[in-house]
């Protein structure tokens, strides 16, 4: 009887080809983990933009003050802190209910075209997040 040190070629393709299997069902499952994630932050942002429209909305309209459009592409910031820069445009109509809305940083954008009836932040959702980064111009 021969005494075997070590393993045959059969046994380490086999070997091999178990674990590239492994992989190619893996790898794809935590690269749309991680891009959810990241979708999920940005929907984070959104809705932290979209709050802050609506407060600061009212709060000017207080003060006499009815600038229903918020806009920001590096100047004239809302009170928005994230950790990231974000850009957006966002019109309220005159009982601060955000009507039209454009959220954009590096990697994706939010739009919500324009609507007379106004949106809620429950109509905001994951699902309508793009890939890209839009540019936007402010008045």
């Amino acid at each position: 009887m021969k005494n075997r040190n070590g393993f045959t070629l059969v046994e380490v393709i086999a070997v091999i080809t178990v674990v590239a299997l492994l992989m190619l069902l893996i790898i794809p499952n935590i690269t749309s983990s991680f891009t959810n994630a990241k979708k999920n932050i940005f929907l984070e942002k959104v809705t932290t933009v979209f709050e802050s429209a609506t407060t600061t909305y009212i709060y000017n309209a207080s003060m006499n003050n009815f600038d229903n459009e918020f806009c920001y592409n590096g100047t004239n910031k809302l009170d928005v802190s994230t950790d990231s820069e974000i850009y957006y445009k966002i019109k309220v109509d005159s009982n601060g209910t955000v009507t039209e809305m454009v959220v954009s940083d590096n990697n994706y954008n939010y739009s919500l075209i324009s609507n007379s009836n106004g949106y809620s932040k429950s109509d905001l959702n994951v699902n309508s997040i793009k890939d890209g980064n839009l540019i936007i111009t402010c008045n």
